[in-house]
């Protein structure tokens, strides 16, 4: 994995990490947390978090 690849994936699991808090407290919705998480496999293209 390059550099920028593992830089990716780690935001993309931080990232999550905030989206799946947000969805627990009840600030978003399950379709909410599902379209952010979309975007973000759009955007940063994690190469292990597209696999989810």
């Amino acid at each position: 994995m390059e550099k920028q690849q593992a830089n990716n994936e780690i935001s993309y699991r931080v990232i999550k990490i905030v989206l799946s808090t947000l969805l627990s407290e009840g600030l978003l919705n399950d379709y909410e947390f599902e379209d952010a998480r979309r975007e973000l496999i759009v955007k940063l293209k994690p190469p292990i978090g597209s696999l989810e």
